[in-house]
């Protein structure tokens, strides 16, 4: 089962349209074999020390961000929140603490499942009521189901109001070499990300997902870039010898969270890149 699919009804399946330079994703940056963050998890599940990966002013920061245009401290309703790649689960927490956020509106998700046994072995986020699957966004949000009770946690939504990610794309994107293989596993990124977003036909003329994504590895204008592709979602025909609707989702970008900045070689940077989008479907 895909991790977020209107059972029966349809099965969101995303491709790519876009017109890309070669040279769009020259970074040089590295990123660590997978299995470093196996053995991170498996640390912190040892020693119970759950590191806060931007540190806790940053992290701070970005949830305020996330909070006020969601605008829950407002009055607003809270909406489903999916934190892609969640690693300790800290953010979660952080945002169940203090009722910031109603814990049950909470889920987490992770190619590895090292994080997800961390995670739910957490006492705060069994009180909290957050939820965890293990899922990989380069196999098209498929469920990699481990030990029994890993994802055997309560239903999940068909679509989530908001996600974010805190690092997800950096772990995907900078472990390829510039060029068509770093190219592929964006695209495979983005429809995940249109897939999570996608709520179903009843769903699709409310009010759009939002997306948060924070990056260490990219620039806010490598950020633009990449969500300036649009995803195709087909759905599957409701009846046998149907015709298969197909829609377009964009990413509208609607603010960007300032850093700490710096300056090399008379450019000025940003230590982080926060943007925030809304998954629009047309």
């Amino acid at each position: 089962m895909a991790l977020v699919t209107v059972e029966s009804a349809a099965c969101p399946v995303a491709s790519i349209q876009c017109d890309e330079d070669d040279n769009l994703f020259e970074s040089s940056a590295s990123m660590s074999r997978p299995s470093h963050w196996d053995e991170i998890f498996e640390r912190e599940r040892e020693t119970g020390d759950l590191e806060e990966w931007y540190g806790e002013r940053a992290t701070v920061r970005m949830l305020r961000w996330v909070l006020r245009l969601l605008k829950v401290q407002d009055g607003a309703k809270p909406c489903t929140l999916l934190d892609v790649g969640t690693g300790n689960g800290r953010v979660l927490c952080r945002l169940a603490e203090d009722h910031m956020y109603p814990g049950h509106l909470l889920y987490g998700v992770d190619y590895s499942i090292h994080s997800i046994h961390l995670c739910l072995e957490v006492p705060e986020h069994t009180k909290h009521g957050i939820s965890f699957r293990v899922a990989d966004v380069l196999e098209e949000g498929v469920l990699r189901l481990g030990e029994k009770g890993v994802n055997e946690c309560k239903s999940w939504p068909v679509g989530f109001g908001a996600l974010f990610d805190k690092g997800a794309l950096d772990a995907i994107a900078v472990a390829r070499p510039p060029g068509e293989e770093r190219r592929r596993v964006i695209r495979a990124y983005l429809g995940f990300i249109a897939r999570s977003a996608w709520r179903g036909e009843g769903e699709r003329e409310g009010e759009a997902a939002w997306l948060f994504v924070n990056s260490v590895n990219f620039t806010p204008a490598e950020v633009r870039q990449m969500f300036s592709q649009r995803v195709e979602l087909e759905e599957c025909p409701r009846d046998e010898g149907g015709e298969a609707k197909k829609w377009l989702v964009r990413f509208e970008e609607v603010d960007e969270l300032m850093h700490e900045s710096l300056q090399f070689g008379g450019v000025v940077g940003t230590t982080v890149s926060s943007l925030a989008y809304r998954c629009i479907f047309d």
